[in-house]
Order: C-alpha cells, then sequence, then structure tokens
C-alpha cells in the first residue's frame, strides 16, 4: 500500500471540493472527479469518503503494476469501496478491462470492493444540478426564514412545495428555498433528486426525521 499526492501539473487542472460530510477539503485531479465529490457528499449509504486513497499493488501480465483509485467510499454498512473514474470510451478500451479485472482481484485480497463509474452517471442533469443547489446552501449558518418552522410543516402535511410553504410562513419563495436546501443537505427532509427541482416540487420528510 503507498499514498500518491497530488501537485500543480501543467498538464492536468487540480480540483478541490470542501466536504461538509468529511469536515474537509478534498483535492481531486478533474472536473469529473470534482462532480462526482457532490454524488458522495449526498448519498444517504456513504458515511465519508476520501480522494486519492492509499494505493495498492496488482499483478498484470507477469508484472507488479501500482494503483491509486480515484475514490474510496466508507459506507454506513461497514463496506469500503474503491470508485474508478473513466469516460465510457476509455472504460470500453481492451486494455482498460483487463486491467480492471485485474485490480478486482487484488481488492477482493483487501476485503474491499472496486467500482467502475462513468461520466454519464455522474453528470445526469438534472440530477447533478439539483445536487449543487442543496450543496450552494449547505454550508449557510444563519436561517432565513425558520428552519424547524419549514420542518415541522413539512412533517406534518406529509410534504409540501416551496409555493406552500411560502404561503403559510408568509415569506417569499427564495427564502423558503434557501431554508429548504439547508434541510435537505443536512438528511431532514427528502426531494425527488432525479427530477429538476423548482418551487412547485414535492418535500417531504423520511423515516426517523
Amino acid at each position: 500500500m503507498y499514498t500518491r499526492t497530488l501537485r500543480p501539473s501543467p498538464v492536468k487542472h487540480i480540483y478541490k471540493f470542501a466536504s461538509h460530510k468529511n469536515g474537509n477539503v478534498q483535492t481531486v485531479e478533474s472536473s469529473l472527479e470534482f462532480n462526482a465529490c457532490f454524488h458522495f457528499e449526498y448519498a444517504n449509504e456513504v458515511s465519508s469518503f476520501v480522494a486519492q486513497p492509499e494505493g495498492f499493488y496488482y499483478q498484470f501480465e507477469n508484472r507488479t503494476c501500482s494503483y491509486t483509485p480515484d475514490f474510496e467510499l466508507f459506507c454506513r454498512s461497514g463496506k469500503k469501496v474503491f470508485v474508478e473514474i473513466k469516460p465510457p470510451p476509455e472504460a470500453l478500451k481492451h486494455d482498460f478491462i483487463q486491467r480492471f479485472t485485474a485490480k478486482k482481484k487484488a481488492v477482493e485480497m483487501l476485503g474491499k470492493e472496486l467500482i467502475l463509474v462513468t461520466d454519464h452517471q455522474i453528470s445526469s442533469i438534472p440530477k447533478l444540478r439539483n445536487l449543487k443547489l442543496i450543496n450552494r446552501y449547505a454550508g449557510l449558518y444563519t436561517e432565513a426564514v425558520s428552519r424547524k418552522k419549514i420542518h415541522e410543516l413539512i412533517k406534518k402535511s406529509h410534504g409540501l412545495t416551496i409555493a406552500d410553504i411560502s404561503e403559510l410562513c408568509g415569506a417569499d419563495s427564495a427564502e423558503v428555498l434557501v431554508d429548504v436546501m439547508w434541510l435537505v443537505a443536512s438528511g431532514k427532509v427528502l426531494i425527488n433528486i432525479d427530477e429538476t427541482f423548482g418551487y412547485e416540487s414535492l418535500i417531504w420528510v423520511g423515516g426517523g426525521q
């Protein structure tokens, strides 16, 4: 096992993702990896994640090769998952498939899992747009209306829209949006992340909230 350190490069752009879930900043080397961070940040099954985790060695064509996964996910179930990010054209190349199979065998020996994630999965719209909207308000400490009041209204009604909440609170929809997105980011309320989110989209409270 070894650790790879990302440094400024004339051919690669370095991106930094401020993670509220991890309480730190993750450094990645592509816009695709940066966008993947939004998915991991708000995936309920992921308790934390690390970019450029400790790497490992694997055997390929009678040679010992080194490999650093793009991410390691630590799941609430206790499972640890390495993630390789690749655009579909590269993921379909024969050499990549052969190497990926060899890497998976090596990972199994470590008691972990290796999965492939493509840009089609990461860049899916409107999901990625919604995740970025949530992230925009996740770190706000100042309430625009009242998060507690909004949460209670949604919980009692079994689902409301921002337009509904705006009318009930006598507040501007844009202000309600700020508090609702904070509640979504904290996991206190839910939205359909796969549909375009707007003032008429349904917001509800999940079990245990």
